[in-house]
């Protein structure tokens, strides 16, 4: 099934046009909790949460559906939480069990549990990357240390707990390990072997609970341009290379979603991609834009992962199954067609709409759910609606979004 919407941005009188596309793969139907791509776009690899039975497939350039426990046996989760691909290989981590599989050669995978290795956890690993400068794999865990493989073992690495996010830099070999009491660790750019705390390195930094973590874009000659952080309470936390942070919340930006699941920079644009429980949000030079999945797709779209692919398509583990979803350039449109303003911003759910034209105005709360629907007109606009606390995307028929806030 695919869908097209278009969003209009507006500069002076110009209006330019981009059009999203939208595709719900039907033969990836499940509820999805983490996906990953290789570096050929060849191959994705999903993965699914104990309510689905820790499912673990493949699905080729081609379309076609691999269900990697069929090909391999001794391959087999309660539920996969976490992937991450290298080459052809793929590091699955889940429920008491961590995977590697060559998936050009299913029938050669390894499994490893804490019975038939020195895997010392027994329960949920929530993270996994391999490091291939190291040649190590770190598995981590919300509640104990990382256990690290190396040299065909298993250990258990103290050092590094509470991990619940990891990525890695393939361009510069630098690999960071989040946790959720809010420690940063950075592999040394020397010395691989060791990390440092970035929370140390920062003057002022916050005390931050994390679940998810993304390089940003790495520009030539610089090491780490920045590094985005999903903030498990409250929005996410940017970090640019020279140590400025900044804690971006719905409360303080045009930021709008619900509760942010993951993140996944890599678009060639420079853009950040974060997905919510029913949309998803752009975020690029510092502007917002929030995408309503929910009416697109009609079903559940909780947005629980992403990756995207060397042709900027992004590709998203839902609960409504496999989504792709990309941007291109459309025509210039009329250029009467105007915004639209709404103020105060911050209300009671009493507020003015000032529109150029007659039309119906759909809002928004932070799942992604329509709950009213009302009439503009060309000119002011006033309204006194019953709306519970919260914040809203009011959207008009273009496609342009613009929040409020409602308190009593």
């Amino acid at each position: 099934m695919k869908k097209n919407i278009l969003t209009l941005l507006f500069a002076s009188t110009i209006s330019i046009c981009i059009s999203q596309n939208i595709i719900l793969h039907e033969d990836f139907s499940d509820c999805y909790n983490t996906i990953a791509i290789d570096k050929d776009n060849d191959v994705l690899a999903l993965g699914t949460g104990l309510s689905s039975g820790g499912k673990l497939l493949l699905r080729t350039a081609d379309g076609t559906k691999i269900d990697i426990e069929e090909m391999n046996t001794n391959i087999g989760f309660q539920s996969v939480s976490a992937m991450y691909m290298s080459d052809s290989d793929l590091y699955v981590a889940g429920f008491g069990a961590v995977a590697i599989i060559d998936t050009e050669e299913i029938s050669s995978a390894q499994m490893f549990t804490n019975n038939n290795s020195e895997l010392n956890y027994s329960n949920e690993f929530s993270s996994i990357v391999y490091d291939y400068n190291l040649d190590k794999i770190f598995a981590g865990n919300p509640t104990v240390g990382t256990d690290v493989y190396a040299d065909g073992a298993w250990s258990r690495d103290d050092n590094y707990k509470k991990i619940t996010a990891s990525t890695f830099s393939e361009d510069y070999s630098i690999n960071i390990l989040v946790s959720s009491n809010g420690e940063i660790y950075v592999s040394e750019l020397d010395d691989k072997e060791e990390f440092f705390l970035l929370n140390d390195a920062i003057e002022g930094y916050p005390t931050l609970s994390y679940s998810d973590a993304s390089f940003g874009y790495v520009e030539e000659n610089e090491v780490l341009s920045s590094l985005y952080l999903i903030v498990s309470e409250d929005g996410f936390m940017v970090i640019d290379g020279d140590g400025n942070f900044n804690h971006l919340t719905p409360e303080n930006s045009d930021l709008f979603g619900g509760d942010t699941n993951c993140i996944q920079a890599g678009n060639s644009d420079g853009s950040v991609w974060l997905g919510h429980n029913g949309g998803l949000t752009k975020y690029q030079d510092g502007i917002f834009t929030f995408y309503n999945l929910l009416d697109e797709l009609g079903g559940p779209t909780d947005i629980l992962d992403i990756v995207i692919d060397n042709n900027d398509h992004l590709w998203l583990a839902t609960c409504g199954g496999l989504v792709e979803f990309w941007e291109e350039p459309n025509a210039i449109v009329d250029e009467d067609l105007q915004d639209f303003s709404i103020y105060p911003t911050i209300n009671n759910g009493s507020f003015t709409i000032i529109g150029d034209r007659s039309e119906v105005v759909n809002i928004y709360n932070l799942d992604g759910q329509k709950v009213n629907s009302i009439n503009i007109k060309t000119g002011e606009n006033n309204f006194n609606l019953d709306l519970d606390n919260g914040i809203y995307l009011v959207t008009n028929q273009l496609g342009i979004s613009k929040k409020i806030v409602v308190v009593d």
